[in-house]
């Protein structure tokens, strides 16, 4: 897999409106995900320009 993969976020959002994140981190230990804490996620351009995922 391209490095670019290890280093960017991924947004992915299912059909029932929930965003799941993968938030890459080199660090051995990390002690919050994205998941873990929740997010809400607004996206700004492309196909998916204004929506809002909780």
């Amino acid at each position: 897999m391209p490095t670019f993969f290890e280093t960017f976020p991924i947004i992915l959002v299912g059909g029932d409106g929930i965003a799941r994140v993968d938030v890459p981190s080199r660090k051995a230990k990390s002690k919050y995900s994205v998941e873990q804490v929740g997010v809400i996620v607004e996206l700004y351009s492309g196909e998916l320009d204004g929506v809002i995922s909780r």
